[in-house]
């Protein structure tokens, strides 16, 4: 019996320990390089060069409470059945990343 406890409390501390340390790299990795987001970034422009061509910074549209700059990731979002599986698979790895930390950070489950 007091083995079976033992053996529960290791696997609980080692997952534990595995999952801190998990969290901290990703943390670590993502805050600190930027290159993650370079060759994300790297893809989308190599693969979809049309429709990231256009200047954000120039780029405007009018709508009833005035002109605004126009969002990269709202025009990107809105051809999603025109881009390439890459181009697809790279937006959908950041929304996700960026819906599931939103739910699970708001219910204080851990998330990196």
């Amino acid at each position: 019996m007091a083995s079976d406890l033992q053996s529960v409390v290791h696997f609980a501390l080692c997952s534990r320990i595995l999952s801190i340390l998990f969290q901290v790299l990703t943390r670590f990795l993502a805050s600190s390089s930027p290159i993650l987001y370079w060759f994300s970034a790297h893809l989308l422009q190599k693969v979809e060069p049309g429709h990231l061509a256009q200047d954000s910074a120039t780029s405007v549209y009018c709508n009833k409470f005035g002109i605004l700059p126009r969002n990269q990731l709202t025009t990107l979002l809105q051809d999603w059945s025109g881009y390439s599986l890459t181009a697809r698979c790279t937006l959908g790895y950041f929304l996700l990343y960026w819906l599931l930390g939103l739910v699970l950070h708001c219910n204080f489950l851990p998330w990196t």
